[in-house]
């Protein structure tokens, strides 16, 4: 009984540990729009900040891959705007929006020697769900502040 019991456990420890994310497959989404288009695929050490249908604020570290933070639904073709602030100290980050048909538009790029400050988004949403997604490369820490201007209210995907 305490070997099959021994090797549940063990067996239970070596699933968990083959589900993980890897960091490099974080890593390989940053470039790749068709995996952009899909499931967020990321690794984050930490994340510390607020996170509302509003506004997004906060600090990353270790980061790799894509992170959904907002979804809109839009009945018709509606124009948003985010107000938007993005410094790293190493590494790089891609700012898109998903459209409904898998489309993937870079809004705002950044590194380490171009980070940007005070910058206003506009986004062209078309009608159907929308996704806005950050994307991540080798981020040792990240400070992230984005607020959309006048009423909108996405849905927040959380701060994991």
């Amino acid at each position: 009984m305490r070997r099959q019991i021994t090797c549940i456990v063990l067996s239970l420890c070596l699933l968990l540990a083959l589900t993980g994310c890897s960091g490099n497959a974080g890593r390989a989404v940053y470039g790749d729009d068709a995996m952009l288009a899909g499931e967020d695929r990321y690794q984050i050490g930490s994340f510390s900040g607020d996170v509302d249908e509003t506004s997004y604020s906060g600090t990353f570290l270790n980061a790799s891959g894509s992170r959904s933070l907002w979804v809109y639904n839009a009945s018709g073709p509606e124009t948003h705007a985010i107000d938007c602030t993005l410094s790293l100290k190493k590494g790089r980050a891609r700012l898109v929006l998903v459209t409904p048909g898998g489309r993937v538009d870079t809004l705002l790029e950044v590194s380490a020697a171009s980070p940007v400050d005070a910058s206003v988004l506009t986004l062209e949403v078309p009608e159907g769900e929308s996704i806005l997604k950050l994307v991540m490369d080798d981020i040792s820490e990240m400070n992230m502040a984005l607020r959309f201007d006048g009423g909108t209210s996405w849905q927040p995907q959380g701060a994991r």
